[in-house]
């Protein structure tokens, strides 16, 4: 029996994420954020923590390389085995260990990390996964602009 079995996709639910990241203030931002995206979210404050979330399925894996019991690319690689379709987000504030897990990430972002950036990350990791405007929408307030 796997983490997958028994599991239903249902379109209607929002995508969910896994995020890894030990600072607390970090990860309750990125949170937030990603709530108020539409994700479901799940967060974590470490890789041991992060294995053993994988008893569901998660559309996107967002991870900090500088985790206190495995660096994030270690992570990675573990979460790939158990989720080899999951795409990942690596994260860092180290430009030289951010470049080095660049094989195991659809996307890399370099901290601090701005709400654009994330969402772009995840737009690209995952295209369906956020349920926000369609393009040309006002962002700031969720608005589509008025039709001509």
């Amino acid at each position: 029996m796997t983490a997958w079995d028994g599991y239903h996709d249902d379109m209607e639910s929002p995508a969910c994420i896994l995020i890894v990241e030990d600072d607390e203030s970090v990860r309750l931002s990125l949170s937030l954020l990603l709530e108020t995206l539409g994700l479901t979210v799940v967060s974590t404050s470490s890789g041991t923590e992060a294995l053993a979330a994988m008893t569901r399925r998660f559309d996107i894996f967002l991870i900090d390389m500088g985790l206190p019991d495995m660096d994030g690319t270690t992570l990675a690689m573990r979460l790939r085995r158990i989720a080899p379709a999951t795409p990942a987000i690596i994260m860092s504030a180290d430009h030289d260990r951010l470049r080095n897990a660049a094989p195991l990430a659809v996307c890399l972002l370099e901290k601090p990390i701005s709400a654009h950036a994330m969402t772009r990350a995840i737009r690209d990791a995952a295209p369906n996964a956020l349920m926000l405007p369609s393009v040309g929408a006002r962002q700031a307030d969720g608005l589509r602009p008025p039709a001509v």
